[in-house]
């Protein structure tokens, strides 16, 4: 049977491919650091390990650097909270993000914080983290981190057609009601796009209004599916 603390039902989940706070190494400091296992606190943590760096006073602080390829990110922080745990200032580009703060009577995970539009600098997102107060409870100014979601902020084509090898019997389908789709009248001969054997598309769908928020649509709603793409 697994340990106790892994049978706790799950309170945060830290999405697929986050980036595991454990895997960096802080900068800038002379603070003593570690990594934690946290499975006797529940499964929340990814891994089941946590960073965490054991700052001693108000003022001190770290640096994590997190390797990235696009210009802009919204960064997710997934933190704990525990009775050894201060409060905490994030800054990014020498300016203040977020403060956080991690007291708790017990050690639980804290949850996500979002930092929107962190700009990238030399192929590097750079957070750093400086102690502020803590709690008057509170034994000490540790930080712990449990991993960061990077999402990148990117423009995608404001509008669009969706076009495809459409059969007779797709055609019939997509004048139907039940279809969220309708095939467009009058663009028989525009040459949108060469589909196979060399031909023009024979039909294109309704032109799509803007994209979803991570630029990806669902081709499974459409029916057919197969070999349907969009042009801008």
């Amino acid at each position: 049977m697994p340990p106790a603390g892994m049978r706790i039902p799950l309170r945060v989940i830290v999405p697929n491919g986050a980036l595991e706070a454990e895997a960096l190494r802080p900068t800038g400091t002379t603070a003593r650091w570690t990594v934690d296992d946290m499975s006797a606190f529940g499964a929340e943590w990814s891994g089941t390990k946590q960073l965490n760096v054991h700052l001693e006073k108000q003022g001190d602080g770290f640096s994590l650097s997190m390797p990235v390829e696009e210009e802009v990110y919204d960064v997710g922080i997934f933190f704990t909270r525990g009775p050894s745990y201060g409060s905490v200032t994030v800054m990014q580009n020498g300016q203040k993000a977020t403060d956080i703060d991690a007291y708790s009577k017990e050690v639980v995970p804290g949850g996500k914080v979002v930092l929107k539009g962190v700009k990238a600098s030399g192929g590097q997102v750079t957070l750093t983290f400086i102690a502020g107060g803590k709690h008057s409870k509170s034994t000490g100014y540790d930080v712990g981190l449990d991993a960061f979601s990077l999402q990148p902020q990117r423009t995608f084509i404001p509008a669009w057609y969706l076009i495809g090898p459409f059969g007779q019997s797709a055609r019939r389908q997509a004048q139907t009601p039940r279809h969220r789709h309708r095939v467009r009248t009058g663009e028989r001969d525009q040459p949108l796009c060469d589909l196979q054997r060399g031909r023009r598309s024979t039909r294109a769908l309704d032109a799509y209004p803007g994209t979803p928020p991570r630029g990806r649509m669902d081709l499974y709603q459409f029916d057919p599916y197969e070999m349907v793409l969009f042009t801008p």
